[in-house]
């Protein structure tokens, strides 16, 4: 028994404390109850009576024996001190290194015995300023001291896989055998690839280019996709029609994009997309298509046969909530909110609309075509109460469609309707991962090099901020 000399109570030096502790917390503890087995260390107080979330020793103690902290771990610090430097000037450190008269410096070494460290910024409290110099072991001691320790207890610390980071043996070859089995063919893609269809114009009302045959995809489309790990090959509307199908051999999924463009030959080339999804799923083939605003009033129109199956709505630059008229949620994307989300949306204006046209319940569900091929996921009310159709799922096929942005959540700025919220952004992420986990399920592996050729990156960005009320950047093709 010592006696501590901040507290001034007697206690048990860092021994009993190794043989209370069962096997892997053993020995992590008498690594980081080295300084202790050699100082005077105290268990009631900490470290001769620091503060902060290293302070109790015993606390750390209690919450190893039950279960509920990690056990102890261990720092070691390497610090520079001057000779000249008196014993409790411990004060004038900084990150380490002496800050008093210039001096010879010696390099000594420190290991402290720590409560459970349960992230890695609470390591910047191990500059404590109570510190003797008792405690601190010449480097080639302390060294030595672990290397024994850590020959003594390494059958213990092998018998605790989940306690060891193991490192890989010289030249890293020991990781590379242990990743050297090929990628198993059934597994999900992990480079899927995502084709979002141009829109006609510039994005910005003809101020970045007025161009007759310029399209453009606003990059938060494009970053939408890649947030869920995913790349984009851009697919041009007017390009000929051989090239659109090259490209479309070349990724694992599709995205139609907002606008306004409901005729033409961009209308047309929407039409051979969507046709092109079907007939890859009808082939037992998984491509998904996810559209979003213009890109579900196409295809509405596509599927009903009907040109003028859409209504008018006033939902222009408005937040809205998401109701759910039925919580089926089970393979939508919807399953993978949790409840408090699910709560969050339906009350709160989590997503932003920007639509005059959409389709209403009603009409959806007593047009035959379109209710054997969509159900309603959830419905919105627009300025004046009036409830259309904001999410739909098809009934066969890996086909999501909302008539509200999901992108703009994280990526728009533009206007100040759009929420950011940390909710908001968690539901536009949920979107984007829920459409790229379908397009990993795609058999297609296309060539890496023709990919490389055809990607979005080919391509720069224009900053069209200060000119288009809806995108921050813009890819332009002309």
């Amino acid at each position: 028994m010592v006696t501590c000399t901040a507290c001034k109570r007697k206690t048990a030096r860092a021994i009993p404390l190794l043989l209370r502790l069962p096997g892997p917390r053993a020995a992590l503890a008498l690594l980081g109850c080295l300084r202790f087995v050699l100082g005077r260390g105290c268990f009631h107080c900490g470290l001769r009576g620091s503060t902060g979330p290293f302070a109790s020793i015993r606390e750390g103690q209690e919450r190893a024996l039950s279960g509920r902290g990690p056990g102890f771990a261990v720092v070691l610090l390497l610090r520079q001190r001057s000779d000249n430097q008196k014993p409790y000037e411990d004060d004038r450190w900084d990150a380490g290194f002496g800050s008093g008269s210039p001096g010879p410096r010696r390099l000594l070494l420190t290991a402290r015995c720590l409560a459970p460290v349960t992230d890695l910024s609470s390591l910047a409290a191990m500059d404590s300023r109570r510190r003797s110099p008792q405690h601190l072991l010449p480097l080639p001691l302390a060294l030595a001291l672990l290397l024994g320790l850590a020959a003594v207890l390494a059958p213990s610390l092998a018998a605790a896989p989940g306690l060891v980071i193991r490192l890989p043996a010289a030249g890293g070859k020991a990781g590379a055998r242990a990743c050297a089995a090929p990628p198993d063919p059934a597994a999900p893609y992990d480079r899927p690839v995502i084709g979002i269809v141009s829109h006609p114009g510039d994005g910005a009302g003809g101020r970045i280019s007025n161009a007759t045959a310029a399209s453009y995809i606003g990059a938060s489309y494009v970053k939408f996709v890649e947030a869920a790990g995913a790349r984009v090959v851009p697919l041009v509307y007017n390009e000929p029609e051989e090239r659109l199908l090259e490209k479309l051999s070349l990724v694992n999924g599709v995205l139609f994009t907002g606008g306004s463009e409901k005729k033409g030959l961009y209308f047309e080339t929407i039409k051979k997309v969507f046709q092109y999804v079907l007939d890859k799923n009808d082939a037992g083939e998984p491509f998904p298509l996810f559209a979003e605003c213009l890109g579900f009033e196409l295809v509405s129109m596509i599927v009903s046969k009907d040109n003028n199956v859409l209504e008018t709505f006033d939902a222009l630059d408005q937040a809205s909530t998401l109701q759910f008229p039925s919580y089926s949620f089970e393979g939508s994307v919807f399953q993978r909110f949790d409840s408090d989300l699910i709560k969050k949306v339906s009350t709160r204006c989590l997503v932003m609309q920007n639509h005059r046209y959409g389709i209403s319940p009603r009409r959806l569900r007593e047009n035959d075509a379109l209710s054997s091929f969509f159900r309603i996921l959830t419905t919105s009310p627009d300025e004046n109460g009036k409830v259309y159709v904001s999410t739909v799922e098809a009934h066969n096929y890996p086909i999501t469609c909302t008539q509200w942005h999901p992108e703009k959540a994280i990526f728009e700025w533009r206007k100040p309707m759009i929420p950011h919220s940390e909710d908001a952004v968690q539901v536009t992420q949920h979107f984007a991962n829920h459409f790229i986990s379908q397009a990993r399920k795609s058999p297609n592996r296309p060539p890496a090099d023709k990919v490389l050729d055809n990607l979005i990156y080919n391509y720069s960005p224009t900053f069209s901020g200060k000119t288009s009320k809806s995108f921050e950047e813009v890819y332009i093709f002309s």
